[in-house]
C-alpha cells in the first residue's frame, strides 16, 4: 500500500523523560492505531500526532480513509486493548469516524 504519513510533534522535548509505562503504552496505540489503518482503513494519507501539554501526552492518529459504521468502532479487541491501555493509567482513549478515523488518546504523565 502507498501511504503518505505526516508526523507533528509540540512539546516534546528531548531532555523529558517519560515513565516506562506510558512510553510503552503509547507506542502500543500507536502501533494498533497505524496497524488498523494499513489493515482496514483504505486510506492515502494518515497523521499522526504527538504532544505533551499540561502534563499529559496526547496521542492522535488520523486517515482518510472511508471510516467505518455502526459498532465496529469498538467491537475489535484493537479498539478495546488501546481503551483499556489509555484508561489503566489513567487517561481517556476515544475514536471518531467520518471520512476517515481519528484515534485519540490522552495519558496523564503522573497518575
Amino acid at each position: 500500500k502507498n501511504i503518505t504519513v505526516k508526523f507533528e510533534s509540540t512539546g516534546m522535548d528531548e531532555a523529558i523523560t517519560l515513565p516506562v509505562l506510558v512510553k510503552q503504552n503509547v507506542y502500543l496505540i500507536f502501533k494498533e492505531a497505524v496497524n488498523n489503518i494499513y489493515k482496514y482503513a483504505d486510506a492515502t494519507a494518515v497523521v499522526i500526532r504527538l504532544t505533551l501539554k499540561d502534563k499529559q501526552i496526547h496521542l492522535e492518529v488520523e486517515d482518510n480513509g472511508g471510516g467505518f459504521t455502526g459498532g465496529v468502532t469498538m467491537g475489535g479487541n484493537g479498539m478495546k486493548n488501546m481503551r483499556m491501555r489509555a484508561e489503566s493509567l489513567g487517561g481517556k482513549f476515544d475514536v471518531k469516524s467520518g471520512q476517515g478515523v481519528r484515534v485519540s488518546a490522552q495519558i496523564p504523565l503522573i497518575k
